[in-house]
């Protein structure tokens, strides 16, 4: 694929993913509280690394 082509491409999934998200936001949402709430282990894992990891760099 030239880079041209791909340069179009990503263009065009920009504005595909934003029409999608803006679109689908309820339903994205909801997935996204229901995986939060059966994976309570995974959320506090990853605050606990993104705090360490600010921790480091200040």
């Amino acid at each position: 694929m030239t880079e041209s082509a791909k340069e179009n491409k990503r263009a065009y999934m920009r504005e595909y993913m934003k029409r999608y998200r803006r679109e689908n936001r309820e339903r994205l949402n909801e997935n996204r509280r229901k995986w939060a709430a059966e994976n309570p282990d995974k959320i506090k894992a990853y605050h606990d690394a993104y705090w360490e990891k600010r921790a480091i760099s200040q």
